[in-house]
Parts: structure tokens; C-alpha cells; sequence
């Protein structure tokens, strides 16, 4: 989320994060992808896994752990 939207999800109790990749040549470029699979993984194998793990997305690039988790 942008800055401007990142208060509005955080008062409807979603945990926002910065998702930048801190090394090499892909210093300063979106991360969120790989947090996101590291999350929905450590979730789903988790004491408390959730019942469902929803993704919102306008690409394909969820399509792994989806298959995944299927």
C-alpha cells in the first residue's frame, strides 16, 4: 500500500509492512512478492493455520504458492 492508503488498512486491522529488497542489484525494488510467500507459507504450517489464505492480485506471479496450497 502507498502511504496515503496505509492508515486506512491499518484501522481496519490489516498489519502493513515495507516490502523492499535491502541487497544487491535489486536494492530498493518492491519485495512484497517474496514476503508474501514467505507469510502464506509460514502461515499455512503454523500451530494455528488459518482456514483460508485469500490473495489479492493482478498478476500471476501468486500462481506457485497457490498451486501450492491447492
Amino acid at each position: 500500500a502507498n502511504a496515503g492508503q496505509e492508515g486506512d488498512f491499518r484501522r481496519l486491522g490489516f498489519e502493513t509492512r515495507e516490502c523492499v529488497y535491502l541487497a544487491g542489484r535489486k536494492a530498493n525494488v518492491s519485495a512484497v512478492d517474496l514476503y508474501l510467500a514467505i507469510d502464506a507459507v509460514a502461515s499455512a504450517f503454523s500451530r494455528r493455520a488459518p482456514a483460508e489464505i485469500i490473495i489479492l492480485a493482478s498478476d500471476s506471479d501468486y500462481f506457485p504458492i497457490v498451486k501450492l496450497f491447492n
